[in-house]
């Protein structure tokens, strides 16, 4: 039994703190975290491509749901790297633009 700060402590005490410790410690250590990054999808012949340019990460499927899930997989893998630069949120903004011209060279499949 030791005293400290006018306290007795006992080793089981002592030791029922520690493993406390630790294992919040653990809990904390390896807690997820959550982040939100664009996705931009096109169609490439019978594939639905998928990008997240926050990352610069793609991926594609046969249907846009499978091009989605498969980016969240190839971003989730990306992350995993304990060297990766993930951006500020909200360093993309993302909008359309209409652009008028006399004739296009090939249709272009929206």
């Amino acid at each position: 039994m030791r005293v400290r700060n006018g306290c007795m402590v006992t080793t089981q005490t002592r030791l029922l703190f520690e493993k406390i410790f630790n294992s919040t410690h653990n809990l904390f250590s390896h807690m997820e975290e959550t982040y939100k990054f664009s996705a931009v999808i096109h169609k490439e012949g019978k594939w639905y491509v998928s990008w997240c340019p926050e990352l610069d990460v793609a991926s594609q499927g046969e249907t846009v749901e499978e091009a989605i899930d498969n980016l969240k997989e190839a971003v989730e893998l990306y992350l995993e790297d304990e060297d990766v630069q993930v951006p500020v949120a909200g360093s993309i903004l993302t909008t359309t633009i209409e652009v008028s011209h006399a004739k296009a060279s090939r249709p272009v499949s929206t």
